[in-house]
């Protein structure tokens, strides 16, 4: 793993939660305007989607900065303290505030099916991860 990627495994490994929202619904302001869109506490199951978040630090050389707000917003919360904030934009790339860019995911699929897993399906699905 290259140092993006740690760096956000280190940031994310305290997280106790999970909140999927809409892009922004996990903001301040829009705080009780919608709803999550999915939740998830069991440890496991964290670990497991933090390890599905690497990405091809290359793909960062490419400087893609898609023009679309993103799919869903995973908001990772140690207790009640946001730890951070990553957009995905699927089915190939997630944006963080930390990146200068947009970055290429390494397992798409794996990542949609595990979001699949837990209730939640992009708008352009077929039903099943692809």
């Amino acid at each position: 793993m290259a140092k993006h990627n740690e760096r956000l495994v280190e940031l994310l490994s305290p997280a106790t939660s999970l909140r999927g929202t809409a892009v922004g619904g996990f903001e301040p302001r829009h705080r009780g305007q919608t709803r999550d869109l999915l939740q998830v506490s069991r440890h496991d199951e964290l670990k497991h989607l933090i390890e599905l978040l690497s990405f091809d630090e290359d793909s960062l050389g490419e400087h893609v900065s898609l023009m679309t707000p993103g799919d869903i917003q995973l908001n990772f919360l140690a207790g009640h303290k946001p730890l951070a904030s990553i957009v995905l934009i699927l089915p190939q790339f997630l944006r963080w505030d930390a990146l200068p860019h947009d970055a290429r995911l390494l397992d798409p699929p794996a990542l949609e099916a595990w979001l699949a897993a837990h209730g939640w399906q992009s708008p352009g699905s077929t039903g099943r991860a692809q």
